[in-house]
């Protein structure tokens, strides 16, 4: 019968303090050898499908399915960090990455990855003024709602900045017939038109400046696309009707061909705004969040996304061209803030039985509420820690993320409170 393989504790793995690791967290007796389970090997000339089980032959079950023919239907298991930060998401985004995964173009699958990925693991950072922030790396696709919250924060503030310097503020909406054409072919044929709009007599007349967005809208009856554009604009007053005949120009323009007749309608509408505020929160949350994906099916969701995959959905024109307003990253950390430690690094030791990586988390809790929000400390198997340890919190983290960073989870840790050494 061979050996059987026991876990036992290593003495030269033991914590300061005299604390060992507890049972399920300490490696393997490596003087002893692992059990003999049944030998698995292919004999020379064997075929693919025959494997030989303790001297036995038998066929292997072969997949009845394709690994093309798979489809996938929801998001991997989440961590506790990621079911926080995404609360009250989770059906827009799931929906968002089983259309993306299930893609044929493999960019859309790789986002469909980077989604899944999205605040999985945050990091802490030490701010000049001694607080603690919690930072997470975002996948920025503009298509997950966590994200575009994000963006929309950013854009928003930017946006505040530049209607700051409008005088005569006007909110112009600008839309092109049905079509069935491709949602990539008919933003080419917007943002085109928009353009020569701008060149026209009565636009240069009246605007001198503003920002734009564009909103997708999509009608399920029929599944024709609706891209419109929204703009912000600067100057005096425009007459509505020059307007209207300008844009018709611009879109026969645009395709090349008289799509529009002389004396066709085309929506477009003018009106003046009440306020700043209030129109700068009107059209940041187009350029955020660029269609309602609850519902589309995953052709739509992956057609949306390709159509949009590296555009710009808030941009500026006139006085105003220049004005960054839609922020490419939103996991910009202040200049001033410092790396303590990464919660997968904390977590691998913590795992292990570690004592300070509970205290680390212990600590962590009582200067962070968004830590404490998705962490679940426990006292009573963190290393006895000193007032004056508890009075310092962000300073001993600090010190211990140093530490964690520097040293493999495997190596122990003596605690800088037994040592003396409080300070960096």
């Amino acid at each position: 019968m061979p050996p059987i393989r026991r876990r036992v504790p290593d003495p030269a793995f033991a914590f300061a303090g005299g604390e060992s690791l507890p049972a399920g967290g300490v490696p393997f007796d490596k003087s002893e050898s692992a059990p003999a389970g049944p030998a698995l090997s292919r004999p020379v000339g064997a075929a693919d499908s025959e494997i030989v089980v303790s001297g036995e032959k038998r066929r292997a079950a072969k997949p009845s399915v394709h690994r093309s023919e798979t489809t996938v239907t929801s998001l991997p298991i989440q961590s506790r960090a990621q079911a926080w930060f995404h609360r009250g998401q989770e059906a827009a985004r799931e929906g968002v990455y089983v259309a993306l995964a299930n893609s044929t173009l493999e960019p859309l699958r790789k986002r469909a990855g980077r989604l899944a990925m999205c605040c999985m693991s945050p990091s802490f950072w030490l701010r000049s003024d001694s607080s603690v922030s919690v930072g997470v790396v975002r996948c920025r696709d503009r298509l997950c709602p966590t994200c575009a919250r994000a963006r929309a924060a950013k854009a928003r503030l930017r946006a505040k900045v530049a209607v700051g310097r409008m005088d005569a503020i006007r909110f112009v909406t600008l839309t092109m017939p049905h079509r069935d054409d491709a949602l990539v072919d008919q933003l080419s044929t917007l943002r085109s038109a928009f353009t020569r709009l701008r060149k026209s007599s009565v636009w240069r007349r009246c605007v001198t400046g503003g920002l734009c967005t564009i909103e997708i809208t999509r009608n399920e009856r029929d599944g024709q696309w609706h891209p419109h554009l929204h703009a912000l604009v600067d100057g005096r007053f425009i007459p509505h009707e020059e307007l209207r005949e300008a844009w018709r120009r611009a879109l026969n323009h645009s395709v090349k061909r008289e799509w529009i007749a002389e004396g066709e309608l085309v929506i477009v509408d003018v009106r003046a705004t009440s306020g700043r505020s209030g129109a700068v929160q009107y059209i940041t949350k187009y350029a955020t969040k660029p269609a309602d994906l609850i519902g589309w099916t995953k052709a739509a969701v992956c057609e949306v996304a390709d159509a949009l995959a590296g555009a710009r959905t808030l941009s500026t024109f006139g006085h105003l061209h220049g004005e960054t307003l839609d922020e490419r990253d939103p996991n910009e950390v202040e200049d001033e803030s410092s790396l303590i430690c990464n919660l997968c690094t904390v977590q691998m030791r913590r795992n292990l039985g570690c004592p300070l990586a509970e205290a680390f988390i212990v600590l962590l809790c009582r200067v962070s509420k968004d830590a404490a929000a998705f962490l679940h400390p426990c006292p009573a198997r963190a290393s006895p820690m000193p007032a004056e340890v508890l009075a310092d919190a962000p300073g001993m983290l600090w010190i211990l993320g140093r530490e964690f960073r520097e040293h493999s989870p495997h190596v122990p840790i003596h605690p800088p409170w037994i040592s003396g050494k409080i300070t960096a």
